[in-house]
C-alpha cells in the first residue's frame, strides 16, 4: 500500500512564466521565485532579506536589490 508524503512546495503560476519572464529576465524570476518561496500563506507575510535571496540563488548581494528596486517601478511584482 503507497503512503501520501506531503512535500514543501512553492506554487508558481503560469502567467508568471508565460507573461513576465521575458519582461523581469532570468534574475528577476529566479528573485521571484525566491520571495514567494518565503510567502507565509496563512497571513500573506513574506520578508526574506536580500541576503537570504542571494544566498539561496547563488547570486551577489546587490543583485536581488537592484532587481527588486526596478521591478517595483515597472509594477510587474505581484506576489500571488
Amino acid at each position: 500500500m503507497a503512503t501520501s508524503i506531503l512535500v514543501p512546495h512553492t506554487r508558481i503560476d503560469n502567467s508568471i512564466i508565460d507573461d513576465c519572464a521575458a519582461q523581469i529576465g532570468i534574475y528577476g524570476l529566479g528573485i521571484y521565485v525566491a520571495i514567494k518561496r518565503h510567502l507565509n500563506q496563512k497571513t500573506g507575510d513574506c520578508y526574506p532579506s536580500y541576503q537570504t535571496i542571494a544566498r539561496k540563488l547563488g547570486i551577489d548581494r546587490s543583485r536581488p536589490s537592484a532587481t527588486i528596486r526596478a521591478k517595483f517601478q515597472i509594477e510587474t511584482w505581484k506576489v500571488q
